[in-house]
């Protein structure tokens, strides 16, 4: 995934992203109320919330939505399962 990009590009099985109902495509906007803007910055926020319900704000085909999300410890795919 670009650095400088939101987007969601894969979603693995089993991960918490995939619980949450995360789909690629999707664009992170915000992580436990915190603006993002960047890989780099979700990825900070998430490791601060690994174990806690979190909520993410995404948008979807033109739509706002809040989902919550409980991080698990960073693996190779990264903390929520995506890349």
């Amino acid at each position: 995934q670009p650095v400088g990009s939101t987007r969601v590009f894969t979603v693995e099985p089993g991960s918490a992203a995939a619980e949450a109902g995360i789909r690629p495509g999707d664009v992170s906007q915000r992580v436990g109320g915190q603006r993002v803007r960047s890989f780099p910055e979700i990825s900070e926020a998430l490791l601060l919330s690994t174990g806690t319900p979190t909520p993410i704000t995404l948008e979807r085909g033109g739509q706002i939505m809040t989902l919550v999300a409980v991080p698990k410890a960073a693996t190779q795919v990264g903390i929520l399962g995506t890349k």
